[in-house]
């Protein structure tokens, strides 16, 4: 027998503690169990004292105690072993089992580590889970012990900074030094300083971009998102983040910029060239009237017996459309460069006998019949000269349409519609007309169909009618011929929504 009495103390502590005690002789022989694992055995104390053990607990031959119990017995040195309850068939406890040689037989304490074992079985499956978030999202997770400086990554910080895990605990585990050596030397001393301060300032979260070294040898642009642990008294303990790779996004948003920047630079060169097309366009006409009445003048001029009175309204009207091209230029650059317009009362039926009269000056107007039905008190607002030109460039249009035509007519026609609150016109010519397939076109900036046309005259003429509020359109004439049609707002009416 094992004696015990001196040990009384020491039963008393165990049983306090809740610690399983079991005294085996060298026959393994049952001599003493503690009140813990007597009142864990239905059989109690008088049933398993003097009892062999691996009758009474096959479970220690089962979950391989027994080899163990056996080797401190022969070699009277302790062991440990951590499993399932031996001493209880199906159980789903977790014990601590240390081995003692104790005089001539063996002690065994057994605790409990449940909880312990299923924290780490939680904590590992965490990791796990963590570990597939990360690799899925192709992030790099880690967890920076700041007062040991170590650094535990993720799985993916192998592949991204070539980093391999310690053979040993199969953890991949750097230090700060190592953090610090790879990353950029121009942005370290900022993020290092932005750390600090998060840490000294009680924040809770803390974020940075900065570059770092690759395996391969190449900077990468990063996102580090990450968590400040603390301790009881305020102070950081932990860092533990997660760190997206931004390379590919910032090389697309430098690609970008770039690509605005020449965008930029063609539409400038665009608008510079559409506004010098449509300044030569647009002054083709004044001039060529200009042309025209000083030709004239000089015939008069030249003749034996000059009608005055004639001359100086050639001169007066050549006058007019100098004055009338100032005004073109210095109104188109602010359409094309501001879309400004300006705003006067326009009477209309008068502003389209003045363009009627320029506009057919250069042909031979007894060719060409212009009816007009407009409402001599029709009025709206908007800018004179740019309207002008719209009607300048739809007349033209029409007279250059029937050059090869034995029937030349233009009619226009301009009424107000009270219910919709606008003015329509409509202008009419006999000419050719534009083909099906050309006529979803023709407003587009530089489509001609004219074999020496810039192309910009109609483009002008829907810019015009836009900043007016205005639409524009073209519709085939009945029985040939174009038919364009014109919607204004009046002057008291509000902007158009819409008007079919």
């Amino acid at each position: 027998m094992i004696r015990l009495e001196n040990s009384r103390a020491l039963l008393d502590l165990m049983n306090g503690l809740g610690i399983q005690l079991v005294f085996l002789d060298s026959e393994y022989r049952i001599q003493h169990i503690c009140d813990t694992v007597a009142a864990l055995d239905a059989r109690g104390r008088d049933g398993l004292v003097g009892q062999c053990a691996w009758s009474c607990w096959p479970g220690l031959r089962s979950t391989g105690l027994e080899p163990l119990y056996r080797a401190v017995m022969t070699s009277r040195k302790p062991a440990s072993w951590t499993g399932h309850d031996p001493f209880c068939f199906g159980s789903t406890r977790w014990l601590k089992v240390d081995i003692q040689p104790w005089e001539a037989g063996i002690v065994v304490t057994a605790s409990e580590v449940t909880p312990q074992k299923r924290a780490e079985a939680d904590l590992a499956a965490t990791n796990e889970r963590l570990g597939m978030m990360g690799a899925a999202a192709q992030d790099m997770i880690y967890d920076w012990d700041v007062s040991s400086g170590d650094i535990l990554w993720g799985s993916t910080a192998t592949s991204f900074f070539g980093i391999r895990p310690d053979p040993g605990t199969g953890l991949i585990v750097t230090t700060i030094a190592d953090w610090d050596a790879i990353t950029h030397p121009a942005d370290h001393p900022r993020i290092w300083s932005s750390i600090q301060q998060a840490f000294h300032s009680g924040a809770e979260l803390w974020f940075g971009e900065y570059r770092m070294r690759k395996g391969d040898g190449t900077w990468a642009t990063l996102l580090d998102r990450a968590s400040i642990v603390r301790d009881d008294a305020g102070r950081a303990v932990r860092l533990v983040g997660a760190i997206i790779d931004l390379t590919q996004a910032r090389q697309s948003e430098r690609e970008l910029q770039r690509l605005h920047a020449q965008i930029g630079a063609i539409e400038r060169d665009s608008a510079m060239g559409t506004m010098g097309a449509t300044m030569a366009h647009e002054l083709a006409q004044p001039l060529t009237a200009v042309e025209s009445y000083l030709g004239a003048a000089e015939l008069i001029a030249a003749s034996v017996e000059p009608d005055h009175a004639r001359l100086a309204s050639c001169l007066a009207r050549a006058r007019e459309s100098v004055d009338r091209t100032r005004q073109i230029i210095y109104r188109m650059k602010s359409l094309v460069t501001r879309g400004e317009t300006q705003r006067t009362p326009i009477q209309l039926r008068e502003a389209i006998g003045s363009v009627i009269d320029e506009v057919l000056a250069p042909y031979d107007d007894d060719d060409i019949a212009v009816h007009l039905e407009i409402d001599r008190d029709l009025m709206f607002v908007g800018d004179p000269v740019q309207l002008l030109q719209v009607l300048s460039n739809l007349v033209r249009n029409s007279a250059e349409a029937m050059r090869d035509c034995s029937d030349r007519q233009i009619r226009m026609v301009a009424k107000r519609d009270d219910d919709r609150a606008c003015v329509e016109c409509r202008i009419e010519d006999t000419g050719r007309g534009i083909a099906p397939e050309l006529q979803h076109l023709i407003f587009s900036p530089f489509f001609t169909t004219k074999d020496r046309g810039a192309g910009v005259g109609l483009s002008v003429c829907r810019t015009i009618i836009e900043a007016h509020l205005g639409r524009i359109w073209y519709e085939a004439g009945p029985e040939g011929g174009s038919i364009f049609h014109i919607v204004l707002p009046l002057s008291s009416a509000p902007p158009l929504a819409a008007i079919a």
